[in-house]
């Protein structure tokens, strides 16, 4: 890459050239780690963390859970498997959950603008 740069700018190979081409192919953006998502989505919704994994039904815990697995899938490269595993559950646990928060978005304006206002903090801790 470096020499096709350099042949095609008719430029010198030089440290410069070598930073900018270099520049080019990496990602501009770190990455969100799960554990980072789950502690804004743990903070936000004052629940511990424990209670994600839990096994409760209870509304105050799964919503915040399908939060979780929703944004996860949003703006981690975890796999559907590593985030079922993250709150002791499997596959199709994951993507029901991501299935129930997208759907709730479609009808109800507070969740969406809940998801958008999480999802813009999580793309302001990647800068």
């Amino acid at each position: 890459m470096l020499e096709a740069k350099a042949d095609l700018m008719k430029a010198r190979i030089d440290p410069d050239l070598a930073k900018e081409v270099l520049l080019c192919h990496m990602p501009t953006q770190k990455l969100l780690a799960m554990e980072d998502v789950k502690a804004m989505v743990c903070q936000y919704f004052n629940v511990d963390p424990t209670l994600l994994t839990s096994k409760s039904r209870k509304k105050i815990h799964a919503y915040p859970r399908n939060v979780y697995v929703y944004l996860c899938r949003q703006h981690t490269e975890g796999t559907i498997e590593e985030i079922g595993r993250s709150l002791s559950r499997n596959h199709s646990t994951v993507l029901y959950a991501s299935e129930v928060i997208e759907h709730k978005m479609k009808v109800d304006k507070r969740v969406k603008n809940q998801i958008e206002f999480l999802s813009n903090k999580l793309k302001d801790m990647k800068k």
